[in-house]
């Protein structure tokens, strides 16, 4: 991946560079390579997976706004940038931000994995699910 920026600097590569760095545990890195692809004019899949990095690395303030004022705000239908959302709202106390979006992402994407993260919200348990990095 490093590679392939060396020789054509673009949005996609720095995508990928982000999920082999995810691949590695570099959240950090997975994070810079995602915002070079976003300010590049990287993909909505930039989007998601700098939202899912979001998750477990990074400040949960400037997180939220990245997502709220910035990814949805571009992509208002993406149910994976609004679940995204209701987990970080919920594992910082904001409960009825956190039921709002992830009714949003139901709305966009009523699967399983979306039900679960809702009724986890709704029976305060959501510390029990599993949060799978993409």
């Amino acid at each position: 991946a490093e590679k392939s920026i060396k020789l054509y600097p673009n949005a996609i590569n720095y995508l990928n560079l982000g999920i082999v760095n995810i691949g590695l545990g570099d959240y950090k890195g997975a994070r810079e390579a995602y915002v070079k692809s976003i300010n590049m004019g990287g993909p909505y899949k930039a989007y998601e997976h700098l939202a899912n990095t979001c998750l477990v690395y990074g400040n949960p303030k400037e997180n939220i706004i990245f997502i709220k004022d910035y990814a949805l705000k571009k992509f208002p239908q993406d149910a994976i940038l609004w679940s995204d959302l209701a987990v970080i709202e919920y594992k910082n106390g904001n409960t009825s931000d956190a039921i709002i979006a992830i009714e949003q992402a139901f709305k966009y994407d009523p699967s399983p994995q979306n039900k679960a993260i809702y009724d986890s919200i709704m029976n305060g348990q959501l510390k029990n699910i599993k949060i799978i990095i993409k």
